[in-house]
């Protein structure tokens, strides 16, 4: 509005001196146009004027050019008053046009802060995205760690690598995939064995202590795992104690099943030392990792079945002879490598030929089974009985001397003895000569313990039967 001012006050100017030089005859007074031509050329030559200024100037030049080049005679206006009409009125427009221009910067005042915002909400959204997408690339790169890690556990056909291996995974999630510190949680594995659910592998425990409370902590995860309906199961959040002393400073839980066939075969039971440890993600990995830790241990145990079958009689459910050499074999090597002792007994049951022959091949089958029961009940976990061809029975004893191996092949002669063996409601009164040897004590090799065993069991034979002989 300044520059304006400024440039109708030059205008004034021009006029009065125009109009003085007209009185004083200076100038022609026909030359009335001059004023305004002078007036709008200053105008003009202002060049920040904008294109709507000088529309309006070419507009009010038009008409007042056809006014002032009237004769003089045809209105009654002297050059003085046509020049402030003029001014006025070109004032008037600028100052109208002013208020207009003022608006139009206001609104575009207010169009750049819409658009200020809008390329903000932009950035913002931009960033954002940018955020989720790295997000996103980060969780596809911690999936293919884990489907790469899990990899691992699918080749192994052994419990024990198998629960090495998953030791190591869990430990390695926690760290890397959730950002979570080592002191913070613990985990118990348990795995169902010959019908019983024992603890296979721990981390953030005592191995001494969890023994002692093994029955205790295997019922209370069953329990809770039935009261879940077998499914993975998160309290984020533990209020009350339990039972257990040992599971009390235990702040969050993750209870992760494990299923083949429909039958549970195995439970991970997380815990962690504060609330909340666990995000809804970490759970989906736990998910996940529990997928392929079921498929792997249904592959194994079916592994193991099947391996078992070709090292297991079909008749009397001990390992054959075969499994028996292997397993000898590497009970020595062990006891070189470590020292301690192997015994080996070796069985045959009396007069069998004859029970055959009396009562027939079928008689002859349940006598084997029968005795083949009671030589796993009379043994412990860790020895391993065989069948060695025929009537004849071997049992491998490590870490055993010959006088205890003596004492428990004498309560099972003694078992045997006295069993009541009926067949067809016949009983039939059965017997067994064994022998004992020892290594290292009586034999350096798998051959020379076997042969040793074998000539007290034909010793135990030839000196009237029903007999346990040491070598």
């Amino acid at each position: 509005m300044r520059k304006n001012l400024k440039i109708f006050i030059i205008y004034i100017l021009f006029c009065i001196i125009i109009f003085l030089s007209g009185k004083f005859q200076l100038l022609p007074r026909n030359n009335n146009s001059l004023v305004l031509f002078l007036g709008i050329f200053i105008l003009i030559a202002q060049k920040d004027l904008n294109k709507l200024e000088k529309n309006i100037i070419y507009f009010v030049s038009l008409i007042f050019s056809f006014v002032l080049f009237l004769p003089l005679k045809f209105i009654s206006l002297t050059i003085l008053h046509l020049s402030i009409f003029t001014f006025i009125f070109i004032y008037i427009f600028c100052y109208f046009f002013d208020i207009y221009n003022l608006k139009l910067i206001e609104n575009e005042k207010k169009l750049k802060a819409k658009e200020n915002i809008i390329n903000k909400i932009n950035t913002v959204s931009l960033k954002n995205l940018q955020k989720k997408d790295d997000e996103v690339e980060n969780e596809i790169k911690q999936i293919t760690s884990l489907y790469n890690t899990l990899k691992s556990l699918s080749y192994t056909l052994n419990v024990s690598e198998a629960k090495e291996i998953i030791t190591d995974i869990l430990i390695k999630i926690m760290s890397s995939h959730f950002n979570v510190k080592q002191d913070e949680f613990s985990f118990i594995l348990l795995f169902l064995k010959e019908n019983e659910y024992y603890i296979t592998g721990s981390y953030g425990y005592d191995e001494e202590i969890l023994k002692k409370n093994e029955k205790q902590i295997v019922s209370f995860v069953l329990r809770n795992v039935s009261k879940f309906h077998g499914e993975m199961y998160y309290i984020p959040e533990i209020k009350e104690e339990t039972s257990i002393k040992l599971l009390n400073f235990i702040k969050s839980i993750v209870y992760i099943p494990f299923y083949a066939q429909k039958n549970l075969f195995g439970v991970l039971f997380f815990c962690g030392f504060k609330p909340n440890l666990f995000e809804e993600k970490h759970i989906d990995y736990l998910k996940l990792l529990s997928n392929q830790i079921a498929i792997t241990m249904e592959k194994i145990y079916l592994y193991e079945e099947v391996d078992k079958l070709s090292k297991v009689d079909s008749l009397t459910g001990l390992f054959v002879h075969r499994y028996f050499q292997e397993k000898l074999e590497e009970e020595i090597n062990r006891a070189n490598r470590y020292g301690g002792n192997v015994s080996l007994i070796m069985g045959d049951i009396d007069f069998f030929k004859q029970i055959n022959d009396t009562y027939g091949h079928l008689a002859g089958d349940y006598i084997l089974k029968t005795i083949s029961f009671i030589l796993k009940n009379y043994t412990v976990q860790s020895d391993t009985v065989a069948r060695y061809g025929g009537e004849e029975f071997a049992i491998i004893m490590p870490d055993t001397n010959k006088d205890i191996a003596h004492m428990k092949g004498v309560k099972i002669r003694k078992a045997i003895e006295s069993y009541n063996f009926v067949y067809n409601s016949i009983p039939i009164k059965v017997t067994m000569s064994m022998g004992v040897a020892t290594f290292p004590g009586d034999a350096k090799t798998r051959r020379e313990l076997i042969d040793c065993a074998d000539k007290a069991l034909y010793r135990a034979k030839q000196e009237g039967r029903n007999r346990v002989l040491k070598f």
